[in-house]
């Protein structure tokens, strides 16, 4: 549901900031291998959408967030 995720304003705010993050780090993409780990620990978590695609914490999309190196779980369990 929309109301499981933060605003939609909230939403943008942290999509710029990350966005940012990571041009201001090169655009650097993690490997395989931590792609891998921050997926696992995503899907296993308690704020994953109940079809894992988004994080109920800050409205990302997993599969996106988890490719540039600058970012991180918001929950910081990656």
């Amino acid at each position: 549901m929309a109301n499981d995720f933060p605003s939609l304003w909230k939403q943008a705010q942290m999509a710029f900031i990350a966005a940012q993050k990571h041009i201001k780090d090169g655009m650097k993409c993690s490997n395989e291998q931590v792609r891998k780990a921050r997926l696992t620990a995503c899907y296993n978590c308690s704020f994953s959408s109940d079809d894992k695609t988004r994080c109920k914490e800050c409205g990302c999309f997993i599969k996106l967030k988890i490719i540039p190196e600058s970012q991180s779980c918001p929950k910081l369990y990656w």
